[in-house]
């Protein structure tokens, strides 16, 4: 287990995107939050999209005296695989989840769980990867909320029961909308959108002319409508 060093970023810069009861609402959550010890567990520092809301979320948070923490677990390249698989099958994915995979999924979670220092007041684990640090943690402290990014609408019903046997673990879980957290099964949950920050490199406005000079390099004729759609290329999204 890790700690992410992240950029400083100042919430002031962000001003000009927010009503005046937004900004207010912003500032008093986080007069909540003074005092408070939170630590965010994921499972990469960057490459996926929860990582690039962390470089965001983690700074601004510290910006408004949050007392923020960002943990990266550890595991090799096997047990990235099968986390890859039970992802991709909580998003409908056909297959099976054999024990042997079930048991070293768990054995690195438990070595994770024996490097967190449980000195936090709320801990938020993100996605499947940590799911199960909190069963292996010697005195379960603070209070614990699994966040889940993935469309869960229509899981693989072998990835949807073992992620069912950690859901009791937390006093919290949060979805993206209420669809996934239906495919789960789960009556206890919050919806929180994703979150976009207006001033990371891949969303800042971009000057009419470098537009210009990229899509026309891709033969794209300017002059004429243009319809654009934005995805990953992830099969099961």
């Amino acid at each position: 287990m890790k700690e992410v060093r992240v950029a400083e970023k100042s919430i002031t810069l962000y001003k000009k995107f927010l009503s005046p009861d937004r900004e207010r609402e912003i500032s008093e959550l986080s007069e909540k939050l003074k005092g408070k010890r939170i630590a965010f567990i994921n499972s990469t520092a960057f490459g996926g999209g929860v990582a690039e809301l962390f470089h965001s979320i983690v700074p601004l948070s510290k910006s408004m005296g949050v007392d923020l923490h960002w943990f990266v677990m550890e595991g090799d390249q096997k047990f990235f695989a099968i986390t890859k698989k039970i992802h991709n099958m909580l998003q409908g994915k056909s297959g099976h989840i054999g024990k042997e995979e079930i048991d070293y999924y768990l054995e690195i979670n438990r070595k994770n769980a024996e490097e967190l220092r449980n000195e936090f007041d709320v801990v938020v684990v993100h996605d499947p990867q940590p799911m199960a640090i909190p069963f292996y943690l010697k005195q379960k402290k603070g209070y614990f909320v699994w966040r889940c990014h993935i469309d869960t609408s229509v899981p693989n019903s072998e990835a949807k029961e073992l992620i069912n046997r950690f859901l009791p673990l937390y006093d919290e879980t949060i979805f993206s909308m209420d669809t996934f957290a239906e495919g789960i099964g789960t009556a206890n949950y919050r919806i929180i959108y994703p979150s976009i920050d207006p001033l990371s490199q891949k969303n800042i406005d971009m000057e009419k002319s470098e537009v210009e000079s990229i899509v026309q390099r891709f033969g794209v004729d300017t002059k004429r409508p243009i319809i654009l759609q934005v995805s990953r290329f992830d099969p099961w999204k």
